[in-house]
């Protein structure tokens, strides 16, 4: 089950049930979860350390109070687990043993960067309706480089997550293997007290980190927008619609006089306007002959 990523109010009520009546909550760490149950005044049954580190071990524990008819509730520090948190091998476990896996919504940074990024389809078309949730980059800079670089050949939002230690360093790389430049959202502390939501071009966030020391500080969520989609000119005109020229026929008369010889830029312009063309022949070399850089009409 989800719990909040910073703002206590996002807890649901169906989730403070469900930790009010499990016989055994298994948490990625006792420490925040006794902090947690404490805050919503939930005394917890039994509490369990479940994290990546002893995942596997602690399924058999799980599996055993759930086998007995039993409730167990697997807690994630922030988030919702599996998601860039241990429960995958947890879940999978229990699935493989036949029995009820039961989801309880909440909170995730990744649905909450994608909820505040304004990726639309009217700047990039389909593009802009999948994404794909990447978690944190290799450390390794060779590898990272590697991995950013088929991320963005993907046709959608990449979502990365990152640490306070790391955020100078995946910019910059993130600037390196963006070109042309993507638009990226940078979700800072997320409903925290300090919650920043920035936009700006990929090549622009390296400065931005530097420009002041408190955006370096909290936990990100990158979103890493896809490229715009290339249109052809055939695609973007409609033909049918009437010319989008606007101005006076001083005007026109003008733009078409540089490109032909008078008398046949006077018939396009009766043309164009339904005007007597030997009045506009005589109007366009009256103007001529007036003025050498043709500026009064």
């Amino acid at each position: 089950m989800a719990s909040p990523i910073g703002n206590l109010g996002d807890i649901s009520q169906r989730a403070c049930d469900v930790l009010a009546r499990a016989d055994l909550i298994a948490a990625e760490d006792t420490r925040n979860a006794r902090r947690l149950l404490q805050a919503l005044g939930i005394n917890a049954r039994s509490l369990v350390a479940v994290h990546e580190h002893n995942e596997r071990a602690g399924s058999a524990r799980i599996l055993e109070v759930v086998r007995e008819g039993r409730a167990c509730a697997l807690l994630s520090d922030a988030g919702t687990p599996a998601i860039s948190d241990p429960g995958a091998r947890v879940v999978n476990s229990a699935h493989e043993a036949g029995l009820r896996v039961v989801p309880v919504p909440g909170c995730s940074a990744l649905a909450t960067l994608l909820s505040v990024a304004g990726i639309d389809a009217d700047r990039y078309g389909a593009a802009s309706g999948g994404f794909w949730f990447e978690g944190f980059l290799p450390t390794r800079a060779g590898e990272r480089a590697k991995r950013l670089a088929w991320l963005v050949s993907l046709p959608g939002t990449v979502v990365l997550y990152e640490a306070p230690h790391r955020i100078a360093t995946t910019l910059d790389a993130i600037a390196a293997a963006c070109t042309p430049p993507r638009e990226l959202v940078i979700g800072r502390e997320l409903t925290k007290r300090f919650e920043q939501v920035a936009r700006m071009s990929s090549d622009e966030a390296p400065l931005w980190l530097r420009g002041d020391s408190d955006r370096g500080r909290g936990e990100f969520a990158i979103a890493i927008a896809p490229a715009r989609p290339e249109r052809s000119r055939q695609t973007d005109i409609d033909w049918q619609a009437p010319p989008p020229f606007e101005g006076s026929l001083d005007d026109l008369l003008r733009a078409l006089g540089k490109a032909l010889p008078p008398r046949q830029a006077a018939r396009v312009a009766g043309t164009l306007s339904g005007l007597p063309s030997r009045e506009l022949y005589a109007r366009l070399v009256a103007r001529n002959e007036g003025s050498a850089d043709d500026v009064e009409g």
